[in-house]
């Protein structure tokens, strides 16, 4: 029974994308029978997981978001459903489409947390064909009336084209499910879920865990320690094993990708001891105390180390900067590099150093990004948002105002935003301050049909801690706005 309705699914799927009314997936069980995101080095499953995580569904209003893609967080940009993937909409002026997650833009490789990225190679055409698009307006641009998964087609032959045949909409039970994921369960020893079921279905009545029998959730907890080896997102190392992601596949790459001696898994902690693969292994760009660059590492495999790894400073691709690890599984080191965005730092075992060669890669960190991973800080009240960033190793202050917002200079006449050496500093201990007003205006303004931008360049050099901060008028009490301290 259960797998004629497995083929009834996959049947009514195919009927109903005849029209271009996207089927609804309303929960994880409806992603087994997709191939969205299923494979490395495919990241749809991924880029859903990240979504999931930053969107709330509110009965009033419809999905509240954690960004705003008017902005272009994350890469975020308008769709123009050219293909009549989705509904038509037939007033542009109240409601947009809005497309997220391709990889070639570097905001989005750099924004995106690691796990969302790491994957990406730009000479592989399916590993950037997967997107999320919502529906907003331009009067609420953080709440999403609806969601949407599509991609391209598979073949490149069709070209850069998505199909409607793998367009879906997202329903809230789904994104809810991955979201009650990050709940840990109450197991005994031996992994077993323990057998008060009912308190399990108090905390978390859509855990779609407590609906599954003993033998499948045997089965789900053996996919679940595959995926250990390789993700350390608790949540998502649920999601994908329910979800039915090709962790064997992606198992086998890592096992390459870190030298691993065996062929075959046992269990867990036989993977761990005698492959030496590591999920916790982070590699990042940082700031010295004195703008430049610093390269930190942890968590990297002994066996590597033995086999005379280095670390690469890249920029995009060019060796900038190289250093031999000795016996420093976690690390950092500091470079005579300006901290700018673009920079990387990649684990390699080189033929010859300091080349290199996608080849020797063991392990690729993300894209240093010029503010530092983080969006824009919204101006509490007002159509504008703060963002702290770096040029040279300098502190520098951008504003998003909409370009809707005309009268913001007399909004705005009093305005003045303050750079701090800690978020610890009393309002009147600033390094530097500028009034709004006297922001120079981006050449990239024209770029966002949405937002203008205006920077403020300082002489201040960027260094862990370095704060920004939006009072809306001349004294030192009327704060709006204050960015994370950069880290």
């Amino acid at each position: 029974m259960r797998l004629e309705m497995k083929f009834l699914h996959c049947f009514l799927l195919c009927l109903i994308h005849t029209s271009a009314t996207s089927f609804t997936l309303n929960g994880i069980n409806d992603l087994e029978n997709i191939k969205f995101g299923k494979r490395l080095p495919r990241h749809g499953l991924m880029l859903l997981h990240w979504f999931a995580n930053n969107a709330y569904y509110d009965q009033q209003v419809g999905f509240q978001l954690n960004f705003n893609p008017l902005q272009e967080d994350y890469g975020f940009q308008i769709y123009n459903n050219y293909e009549r993937v989705l509904p038509v909409l037939r007033d542009t002026s109240e409601f947009r489409y809005y497309i997220g997650g391709n990889l070639n833009l570097l905001r989005a490789r750099t924004q995106f947390p690691s796990y969302v990225t790491q994957s990406f190679k730009k000479d592989s055409h399916t590993a950037n064909i997967d997107r999320i698009i919502i529906k907003v307006s331009d009067d609420s641009p953080t709440i999403a009336e609806e969601v949407y998964i599509t991609q391209y087609h598979e073949r490149k032959n069709y070209g850069t084209t998505y199909d409607p045949n793998s367009t879906f909409r997202i329903g809230n039970t789904l994104l809810t499910q991955i979201r009650i994921l990050n709940e840990p369960l109450e197991m005994s020893d031996s992994g077993e879920l323990l057998s008060n079921m009912s308190s399990h279905s108090r905390k978390s009545p859509d855990d779609p865990r407590l609906n599954l029998t003993t033998e499948e959730f045997k089965k789900l907890k053996e996919r679940h320690e595959i995926a250990l080896t390789i993700f350390a997102n608790e949540g998502l190392l649920w999601f994908l094993a329910l979800a039915d992601y090709d962790l064997q596949y992606t198992y086998m790459l890592f096992m390459q990708s870190w030298k691993c001696s065996h062929c075959f898994r046992r269990t867990q902690e036989d993977a761990v001891t005698r492959c030496d693969m590591n999920n916790k292994v982070q590699l990042e760009v940082k700031t010295t105390d004195n703008g430049y660059a610093k390269m930190t590492w942890s968590n990297i495999p002994k066996n590597i180390i033995d086999m005379d790894g280095y670390l690469y400073l890249l920029k995009p691709e060019e060796v900038i900067y190289w250093y031999k690890l000795s016996e420093e599984t976690s690390g950092s080191k500091d470079t005579d590099i300006a901290l700018n965005p673009g920079l990387r730092v990649a684990l390699m075992l080189p033929r010859s150093a300091p080349s290199y060669s996608t080849r020797d890669v063991v392990w690729l960190g993300p894209e240093f990004d010029e503010a530092n991973g983080r969006i824009p800080t919204p101006v509490l009240g007002q159509d504008a948002s703060l963002q702290l960033y770096t040029k040279d190793g300098y502190a520098c202050v951008r504003l998003y105002i909409k370009k809707s917002f005309d009268k913001w200079k007399d909004e705005f006449s009093q305005s003045w935003v303050g750079l701090y050496s800690s978020d610890y500093k009393r309002a009147d201990e600033y390094e530097y301050y500028k009034y709004v007003v006297k922001f120079k205006k981006s050449s990239d303004s024209n770029v966002n049909s949405k937002y203008n931008t205006y920077k403020y360049e300082t002489g201040m050099t960027m260094k862990p801690g370095v704060q920004a901060r939006f009072f809306m008028d001349s004294g030192h009490n009327d704060l709006k706005a204050y960015t994370e301290p950069w880290n």
